[in-house]
């Protein structure tokens, strides 16, 4: 199969890219690498059976701009499903969304009503239901999946764990906000996440028109979770403590 990853270059879409090579499908990688969103030749989508759409303004920093967040979640999704939807041969569109559109609690399955407290999730939640409108509309083959606290190789910077094992193996001071080492998260594997993915993309007939939630029902604190690298790495975190 033809496989189209946006985000290519990205912390997930980078293993999803791999595998899918692993796997023999061939495999058209795009990704703007800055923060402005390039549109791409309409030759590359038309001809794929397969566009997964992992590209987006990711995390919940107060730094990020509204106007970026709908940029890159919801115009280039639009203009990803246009191009799609322009093509003869497309077999399935698989949307990558987030547990951020749950809000603060995220832990009911799909039928539980999505009630985001983030730009991020609110921009996410919108991406995803502008691509569910396309099968809705145009029978276009759309699925989404939420993912849940991805974990693992090649997370981005700004993510808890990364910035962990690097103050501790740099001997730096570790921020945490008063009372966070108390949240409660359903940390999910990297590579269960695509596991989970491929399933979706090797029998999409099922997924069609769907949404479905990729995590697991084992939670952790941050706190266990703070220990558990300390653990690992055999020297404790310098924490400098934020107000919440």
């Amino acid at each position: 199969m033809k496989v189209l990853v946006t985000g290519a270059v990205g912390a997930l879409g980078s293993h999803f890219a791999e595998r899918c090579v692993q796997e023999g499908h061939e495999v058209f990688g795009v990704d703007a690498l800055t923060p402005y969103y390039d549109p791409h030749p309409e030759d590359i989508f038309i001809q794929a059976d397969f566009i997964v759409h992992f590209a987006a303004q990711p995390g919940i920093a107060s730094s990020v701009l509204l106007e970026t967040y709908v940029e890159n979640n919801i115009t280039a999704t639009h203009r990803v499903l246009e191009l799609a939807r322009k093509s003869n041969n497309l077999r399935g569109f698989i949307n990558i969304s987030t547990s951020s559109v749950y809000g603060v609690n995220a832990d009911g399955d799909e039928k539980v009503p999505a009630t985001p407290t983030s730009l991020y999730g609110v921009t996410k939640l919108a991406g995803e239901q502008l691509a569910l409108s396309y099968f809705r509309e145009y029978g276009l083959p759309v699925t989404s999946l939420r993912f849940f606290s991805v974990y693992g190789e090649r997370e981005r910077p700004d993510k808890l764990y990364r910035k962990l094992i690097e103050a501790i193996a740099e001997g730096h001071a570790f921020p945490l906000y008063v009372g966070s080492e108390h949240h409660v998260r359903s940390y999910t594997y990297v590579q269960d996440i695509i596991d989970g993915c491929m399933m979706v993309l090797n029998d999409f007939d099922k997924a069609r028109g769907e949404i479905f939630n990729l995590g697991t029902d084992v939670t952790h604190t941050t706190g266990e979770g703070i220990a558990l690298v300390e653990e690992l790495l055999g020297k404790k975190a310098l924490i400098e403590e934020k107000p919440p």
